[in-house]
């Protein structure tokens, strides 16, 4: 006796065993995990990362960077609160160098990042909804920012894109025909940003300590002689901030460098035509929002992109001297 008449002759033309397994038991193949990669990364709590946000995690990690990477003998925030004792030795001057170098480089990217988020907002267009945009930070360790000896790339995901100082206008009255305005939402309080951003450093302090915990307890941490640190940023040729300066002659070895983080981080598939510079690995971490771009969107969709809005990199015009005598 055939139940099935029309529907299992067709089953057996074109189902597979598996189909017939899933239409018949009710059953759903199990979703796979994404793979794991080898760059950490971090998830902020909230839809986009502000430029203060990228600012505050982006000096933390350099911080981080000099203390794994042996370039200081202590973190440099347990440095900056030791006594200083004799300040005319050769250490204590190499330390007194280092601090200022750093708190020179932390008040830079405070304005660093608002700069970019400008360009971004120039760019992207701030109608309806906020838009947003993909920043890359790269601590290049080495006598000069082509000759690395270690290189490590943070990316930003989702920096908001804001117009810097543009006034929110909401004194005008709108006509009877006009839809109501949006409901107007309220900053947060300087002590709930504060807090937020101690919440999001100590996050990425854990993720670094955690990534240290793998690799057999190294992760990013390794011993290298004390060198020159170099900070080098990716921004459109229209950034305009008068502690960078673009180095076009960069643009082969860190787009290489790009590639093979974003390849490493499973953002894009790793391509095996690009010749690793001398340096060893790409090392970095994600700082990610709740809210996820898409990688290049601008390129993939097509359309010829502005030369003002080409991203180039830029060196920063300082540097940190590494020393290890104490």
């Amino acid at each position: 006796m055939r139940v099935l008449a029309l529907s299992d002759s067709n089953i057996e033309r074109h189902a597979s065993p598996e189909e017939i397994e899933v239409t018949y038991t009710n059953r759903r193949p199990v979703p796979m995990p994404p793979p794991p990669t080898k760059i950490p990364s971090i998830t902020i709590d909230a839809d986009l990362v502000t430029d203060s946000m990228a600012a505050r995690l982006c000096i933390s990690l350099v911080g981080h960077v000099l203390f794994l990477k042996s370039q200081v003998p202590f973190p440099v925030i347990q440095m900056a609160r030791m006594p200083g004792g004799d300040t005319t030795s050769r250490a204590a001057k190499k330390r007194h160098e280092l601090l200022n170098s750093f708190d020179t480089l932390a008040s830079h990217l405070n304005t660093t990042f608002t700069a970019l988020s400008t360009a971004f907002a120039h760019h992207c267009g701030t109608k309806g909804a906020r838009s947003s945009g993909r920043a890359y930070l790269a601590v290049v360790l080495g006598p000069t920012p082509g000759s690395a000896k270690c290189r490590v790339m943070v990316g930003v995901d989702a920096l908001e894109a804001k117009i810097w100082g543009k006034r929110d206008d909401r004194s005008s009255v709108p006509s009877s025909s006009s839809p109501p305005p949006p409901p107007h939402i309220l900053p947060p309080t300087y002590a709930q940003e504060l807090e937020a951003l101690r919440t999001a450093e100590r996050l990425l302090s854990r993720t670094l300590a955690s990534a240290c915990g793998e690799n057999d307890g190294q992760g990013m941490a390794s011993e290298m002689a004390p060198t020159q640190t170099h900070i080098v940023l990716r921004a459109p040729r229209k950034f305009m901030h008068p502690a960078w300066v673009p180095r076009q002659a960069l643009s082969g070895a860190f787009d290489a460098l790009l590639d093979q983080f974003l390849g490493e981080s499973g953002e894009r598939p790793i391509r095996n035509d690009i010749k690793k510079k001398k340096g060893g690995k790409v090392e970095g971490v994600w700082i990610c929002s709740r809210q996820r771009l898409t990688e290049d969107s601008e390129t993939i969709s097509g359309e010829e992109i502005p030369e003002e809005d080409e991203m180039i990199w830029w060196t920063w015009d300082g540097k940190l001297v590494g020393f290890a005598d104490w």
